[in-house]
């Protein structure tokens, strides 16, 4: 495998000429020409993101930033100050990481101009509030999901079905029902709220049968295998 400080190299020219704004719809940021590699950055106006930098320094033009930034292998963006100072310079940071990876450091800004590398992540692929993580080197992504939900875009609820208490990890129903007694007392009686395979899949469906309703157990079978748990918090979106 090259080193990648070489690779940086080889494509310096190729990146200050040609990205400092992007206006097709090329979704990745790295590709390469003959023996030349490339990068494009992007820029996000009047953005800033608020994360420790690797290094901060004075320049005479935006672009000189870039440039620094390919001297670092471990320089993922930028920000660079939006006015000169009194001396006509800039003030550029050189950062060791994203917006994508810090989405909540990354705020709006009357002093700078934030330039990042272009991602699948900006198509927001990840559904149900997961987090995108770009994967520049494969020009892909990965989604962080957040708990109850799984899949490539976290798109998938991972509660399988809501039913009516027959046996739970082969105990018997009053076994159950004399385990959960403290939270739920002697005389409950349980009702079906959401099955899967009656209802369908569709986390709305769930969402519209389910959501404030307390003292529920949930039962997954996988294969062989039956396991859930019980919950006395009211389901919501």
């Amino acid at each position: 495998m090259e080193n990648p400080v070489i690779l940086r190299n080889h494509f310096f020219f190729l990146l200050i000429f040609s990205t400092v704004h992007q206006t097709d719809s090329q979704a990745f940021s790295q590709g390469s020409i003959g023996n030349f590699f490339y990068v494009n950055f992007m820029i996000s106006e009047f953005s800033y993101l608020n994360i420790t930098s690797i290094e901060r320094k004075l320049i005479q033009d935006e672009n000189d930033c870039g440039y620094a930034c390919l001297e670092i292998p471990s320089c993922f963006s930028y920000n660079v100050a939006a006015f000169p100072d009194v001396n006509g310079k800039l003030l550029c940071e050189l950062l060791p990481s994203d917006k994508f990876n810090n989405s909540e450091k990354f705020n709006a800004s009357k002093e700078f101009h934030h330039f990042f590398i272009p991602s699948m992540c900006d198509r927001s692929p990840c559904k149900n509030t997961g987090k995108c993580i770009p994967l520049y080197q494969k020009n892909g992504y990965k989604c962080i999901c957040v708990k109850g939900f799984t899949g490539r875009n976290c798109e998938t609820v991972v509660v399988l079905l809501i039913k009516p208490i027959a046996f739970f990890f082969f105990l018997t129903f009053s076994v159950i029902t004399r385990f959960l007694s403290p939270a739920i007392g002697n005389n409950s009686n349980w009702a079906l709220c959401w099955q899967a395979s009656t209802h369908g899949w569709a986390a709305s469906t769930f969402h519209n049968k389910c959501d404030g309703k307390r003292h529920t157990i949930t039962i997954i079978k996988k294969d062989h295998y039956v396991f859930g748990g019980y919950t006395d918090i009211p389901w919501s979106k």
